[in-house]
């Protein structure tokens, strides 16, 4: 998944890698930081790749980045979506010591997190397959969102 924030000088590309885990794993944080540096060793392919299939408006701003002489800057971003009674803090003292580059880290925490993506899976069927009249009956059968947040931000020089 790409990101881009053409209005900014230069413009930016986002680059996000979202975890979602349900129990604990301590290898969490290096797998993600080198699953998100192979993608940003691959971003011209993959900035080259959605050009091709976008839109006329998007296609346009994209393939300015994609000139040679084109400056752009790359933001880095990962997300863990955790179980609120698995998640520890040692999470952010991991990232602390293992991520080198400039790096926005964003915590959520899901009460219950296994049974919430359950349901939205289910939701999703039932509304893919047709067996419901209405996106809010998928919504209300998904269950209450989040119940509890912790977001942070953190970057490592």
């Amino acid at each position: 998944m790409l990101a881009f924030r053409f209005r900014k000088d230069p413009p930016a590309i986002a680059v996000p890698k979202v975890k979602t885990l349900a129990s604990r794993d301590r290898t969490m944080v290096q797998d993600t930081y080198e699953s998100l540096d192979k993608v940003l060793g691959r971003l011209d392919e993959n900035v080259a790749f959605t050009n091709d299939r976008a839109h006329t408006f998007l296609a346009h701003r994209l393939g300015v980045l994609l000139r040679p002489s084109a400056a752009w800057a790359v933001e880095r971003y990962m997300l863990f979506v955790h179980d609120a009674r698995s998640s520890k803090e040692d999470i952010v003292k991991q990232f602390d010591q293992q991520v080198s580059e400039r790096t926005e880290l964003t915590i959520v925490k899901i009460a219950e997190l296994r049974d919430f993506v359950a349901r939205v899976y289910d939701a999703a069927a039932e509304t893919a397959t047709g067996r419901t009249d209405k996106a809010s009956h998928a919504r209300a059968a998904a269950g209450p969102g989040p119940s509890i947040r912790d977001g942070r931000s953190g970057r490592s020089a």
